[in-house]
């Protein structure tokens, strides 16, 4: 059935090989220049829609050492190791892409083997500019370093051949693909800009009860370096959604209050849908969510 419905969505399989590329050990995590930008423009290969791809090369900071070192999950499951010549991902590129244009990029962490945005999600894609990737082969049964290692093989690979602006780079996901989303986004400040989480979120120490509100939540993850921390405070977005009829509400608004708010991040809010639980966002939520995430500028405000 998987592979019936990526059938009825992919338009075309391609195979990007990095090898012998002028461009391919260029530090893409650095500002842009105007040499890379020129390459840029050449780049337009015709390719639109959705599209299944394969890399050759990994991020210099998906190996499973390093990830193991910087993030410090809590898992059952042990880490794996994966090749990234045997792995693939979906790609939607709007239809209108111009490569001399800049676009944001959403990176996605599924928890299904294969994920294409659904057509609503396509079209708050298009009119925001902004391309989608997706490992397939990261769903919530496999190991949480192999889901997070090729998200950032995704960034590291997309950046690389689509003109994104780096403002603009998003780590998002649903469920156990948010919780990974929020480790990514804090721990990695310099390659995603911000993040959204869709109902679920961790954060990095205990959130502990109040004399008015006794949810308490575990740290999901190891504290991130100083540097990084101060970044992800002072610089990127984060927005957290949720469903007003959601069992973890509560979870997830101390997070939000006693979490980001204390710890005084400067841009994040949290978005509540009325009357809904944890099912996916439709098309407007989804493009409320984006909005919100583009334009934070003023210090958080508890609801």
């Amino acid at each position: 059935m998987l592979h019936h419905q990526l059938a009825l969505y992919i338009h075309v399989l391609f195979v990007i090989v990095t090898l012998g590329c002028p461009y391919a050990t260029q530090d893409i995590w650095a500002d842009s220049s105007d040499a890379i930008d020129a390459l840029h423009d050449q780049m337009d290969n015709g390719l639109r829609g959705v599209l299944l791809a394969s890399f050759m090369d990994r991020s210099p900071e998906s190996s499973l050492a390093k990830m193991l070192t910087r993030t410090k999950m809590h898992s059952v499951k042990p880490p794996a190791l994966y090749s990234i010549e045997d792995q693939t991902f979906v790609l939607y590129v709007p239809k209108d892409y111009d490569p001399r244009q800049k676009y944001g990029l959403v990176v996605y962490i599924s928890n299904i083997p294969a994920f294409v945005p659904p057509q609503d999600w396509q079209q708050v894609l298009t009119d925001r500019k902004l391309i989608m990737i997706s490992a397939n082969n990261a769903d919530q049964n496999k190991s949480v370093y192999q889901r997070m290692g090729l998200a950032m093989d995704a960034v590291y690979n997309a950046t690389l051949r689509y003109n994104i602006v780096s403002d603009r780079i998003y780590i998002t996901g649903m469920h156990s693909g948010a919780d990974l989303a929020s480790v990514l986004a804090i721990h990695y400040p310099k390659q995603f800009a911000g993040g959204l989480f869709i109902h679920s979120c961790l954060f990095y120490r205990d959130i502990q009860s109040t004399a008015t509100d006794d949810t308490q939540v575990r740290a999901g993850y190891r504290r991130p370096m100083m540097d990084k921390l101060y970044r992800a405070k002072s610089d990127n977005r984060y927005v957290i959604l949720a469903g007003e009829k959601a069992s973890n509400l509560p979870d997830l608004k101390a997070i939000y209050s006693r979490g980001f708010v204390a710890d005084r991040f400067r841009q994040v809010q949290l978005l509540m849908m009325p009357k809904r639980n944890t099912t996916r966002p439709d098309r407007i939520w989804f493009a409320k969510a984006i909005d919100v995430l583009d334009r934070i500028s003023a210090p958080a405000v508890t609801p």
